[in-house]
């Protein structure tokens, strides 16, 4: 079936257009965020077809122009005596350094203390940058640990600064003397009154008292907590808090979707934090932490179904919620459907199936395929047909036959491609030839010049067929080249030329030093175990006969497929030289394709009229449709149906018809941008055609 347009947008069944579904970033001042499913259109998991898993790729952005304002920043530097153990290559020294080489030294202002039970040196907040650097290996690994001592020396290097950003980055070791927040004479608690936010890195202090105490100078400020299992871990954590203390977007970012339980879920580029089952969805959780400005995250998974059917993902209340200044937000994705549909929607009866097929090209202009079923439907059980295809299946075989009006003609087979087969298909196809030729065709069947011989033959598994042809006189000696390959099954056939009579003819045919065809009357005989391993084989002909043609042609059957040597014939000096007439075995999503190409959808003009989108849909060349189609349009946009409409009803009495079709969408003032424009042919419940635009202008205003 065609529905035709000016713009000539087609979709081939075969190769069904799958469009990636994706949205513009939902955008606030602190976060943007972003989802693609792509395709949005899948084969079920276990079908074996391809797309049979589709990616769903979140993306989210860290928004804002970077603050102008002065960075001033006290690193609190660890130096009592246990660091002799946790930093004995100082470590903590090199990510300091590193730090202060992110800074900028023409308004940022950087100060050290050195602290351990008492202080050790302190340097003022300045600008002199590479000062402060060389003044950071003097750190030392003597003392005990008092959190309170170094924390009050770090505070009081800040005076009244106004329009900068005030940091501690404290670094710590070890248990001490602290005072928690909320309690008289709490250090942080004076810290968070001066604008100061604290970054507290706990070098192996996990699950200790001194974890406590670092986790509650950063909650009573606003900062972070910083986990170094070991001292290698400084140099990452330093520079992460560098992005985050120069340019925060937001903080405490939690990324939540929802999945239905109904599909699988693989492949995550991060996994999840936690997942929980919410209803009928299951919740994935990534706890991100702080993105700073212009970060950009992105996390991919793959999803698939076995089950046929429409599935929401993101809905409802996936998104990224995180605080900022005290203050919490969100941003949410918008949700995607996934559409999972049944092979049989677009690949036609007995393709799906099949482990083998064959193809032939021939001349049906002048066949009235209407007469052409009537005949066919007396011996064989036609399945579908019009006047521009009949398909039967065969009653011997199960094999499936399609014959289309452009004179494509294909067989499909459950049957694995072997030399037999071949040779079924090849009687098959003598069948179909004749049928075409009593119905007004004219068809050659001479075994060298009917189409048959220049047959395509295709394979679910890794196969070729090799067919090679030579025709001499009385005797000559060549060789055969076998190529790099594995014979399956290969065959010798002897075709005379004048068959008038066979009797008393002696003739001998030779492959390296064994007769394997003396009889008298032509055919051909099984040469697999001739040809065991690839390399160059004498090959002799003897026939009594001088002024007889006589043809050979041998056929083989090879795995794995040779890439690129071929069967070749030659003789001594190269005088001589045959090569393959038709190497092929195509895969049979080739055949699926070639065979579905012949049921298309195609959809042209998508215009407007006044303030409203019209949609004209001309319907012509009606073919490769059972007899009783379902044809509707639909409108999609953000994500949801808004138009549906019926071109042609499976209950009516009126044949599709040779028309244009006027389709109005209401309330196209709410349509939002971009929208697609579906169109759908079926026929009980399966699909048989697609074609799809998406359009970004509504009404007039294009």
């Amino acid at each position: 079936m065609i529905i035709r347009h000016v713009l000539k947008f087609v979709v081939v069944l075969g190769l069904v257009a799958i469009f990636a579904s994706a949205e513009d970033p939902q955008e606030s001042d602190n976060l943007s965020v972003a989802c693609q499913l792509d395709p949005d259109i899948i084969f079920p998991s276990d079908s074996g077809i391809n797309p049979n898993e589709s990616k769903v790729l979140l993306t989210v952005e860290g928004n804002g122009k970077p603050k102008e304002v002065p960075v001033y920043v006290v690193l609190a530097i660890d130096s009592s005596g246990s660091m002799e153990e946790n930093d004995p290559q100082g470590n903590r020294k090199k990510a300091a350094e590193n730090f202060v080489r992110m800074m900028n030294p023409s308004k940022d202002k950087v100060g050290i203390i050195s602290w351990d039970n008492d202080i050790d040196f302190k340097v003022e907040l300045n600008n002199s940058h590479n000062y402060v650097i060389s003044k950071i290996q003097d750190v030392d690994s003597k003392g005990e640990t008092n959190l309170d001592e170094g924390l009050q020396a770090a505070v009081d290097l800040f005076n009244n600064e106004t329009d900068s950003k005030k940091v501690i980055i404290f670094l710590s070791d070890g248990e001490g003397d602290y005072t928690s927040s909320g309690t008289l004479g709490c250090k942080a608690d004076l810290a968070r009154d001066k604008g100061i936010i604290i970054h507290s890195i706990g070098l192996n202090v996990a699950d200790t008292s001194a974890e406590r105490c670092l986790r509650d100078m950063v909650t009573a400020t606003g900062g972070e907590y910083y986990d170094a299992p070991s001292s290698t871990a400084l140099e990452n954590i330093y520079n992460n808090i560098g992005k985050v203390v120069l340019n925060v977007a937001a903080n405490d970012v939690k990324i939540r979707y929802k999945v239905p339980v109904e599909l699988n879920i693989s492949n995550h580029s991060l996994e999840p934090d936690s997942e929980m089952l919410k209803g009928d969805d299951l919740e994935l959780v990534w706890d991100i932490g702080t993105m700073s400005i212009g970060d950009i995250l992105s996390i991919s998974f793959n999803v698939s179904s076995s089950n046929v059917g429409s599935f929401d993902l993101g809905r409802p209340f996936s998104g990224a919620n995180y605080t900022k200044n005290d203050d919490t937000g969100s941003e949410k994705f918008d949700g995607k459907t996934l559409t999972v549909i049944s092979p049989d929607w677009i690949i036609p009866s007995g393709v799906s199936e099949a482990n083998s097929g064959a193809f032939i090209s021939v001349n049906t202009s002048s066949v009235d395929f209407n007469k052409l079923h009537q005949m066919v439907n007396v011996i064989y059980d036609v399945v579908e047909h019009d006047e521009n295809r009949i398909i039967w299946k065969f009653i011997d075989t199960g094999d499936w036959a399609y014959v289309f009006a452009d004179g494509d003609i294909f067989i499909t087979s459950r049957s694995t491609l072997s030399l037999s087969k071949i040779y079924k298909f090849e009687d098959e196809f003598i069948n179909i030839i004749g049928l075409l030729n009593t119905n007004g065709a004219d068809i050659s069947v001479d075994p060298q010049q009917s189409p048959i011989f220049g047959a395509t033959y295709y394979s679910k598994d890794a196969r070729i067929f090799h067919k090679i042809r030579y025709t001499g006189r009385h005797e000559y000696n060549l060789f055969l080249v076998v190529p790099d390959c594995s014979v399956k099954e290969a065959r010798l056939t002897m075709i005379y030329r004048d068959t008038s009579s066979w009797s008393g003819w002696e003739n001998a045919f030779w492959i390296g030093n064994k007769n394997v065809f003396d009889r008298e009357a032509p055919g051909y005989v099984d040469i697999t175990k001739e040809l065991p391993n690839p390399g160059e084989y004498p090959v002799y002909l003897r026939d009594d006969f001088d002024d007889r043609d006589t043809t050979i042609i041998i056929e083989a059957i090879t795995s794995p497929v040779p890439i690129p040597k071929e069967f070749v014939l030659h003789d001594e000096d190269f005088d001589i030289t045959v090569y393959e007439s038709n190497p092929s075995s195509m895969d049979l999503i080739a055949l699926e394709d070639n065979i579905t190409k012949h049921a298309i959808v195609t959809m042209g003009d998508v215009r407007a009229e006044e303030e409203n989108v019209v949609l004209e849909i001309e319907l012509e060349n009606i073919g490769y449709v059972p007899l009783n189609p379902d044809a509707f349009i639909m409108v999609v946009s953000n994500g949801k149906v808004i138009f549906r409409d019926t071109i042609y009803n499976i209950g009516s009495t009126i044949p599709l018809e040779n028309k244009t079709y006027k389709f109005e969408l209401p309330v196209t003032q709410n349509l939002e941008l971009p929208y697609d424009i579906i169109v759908v042919v079926s026929s009980d419940g399966n699909r048989l055609g697609l074609a799809r635009q998406s359009k970004d202008w509504r009404g007039d205003s294009r």
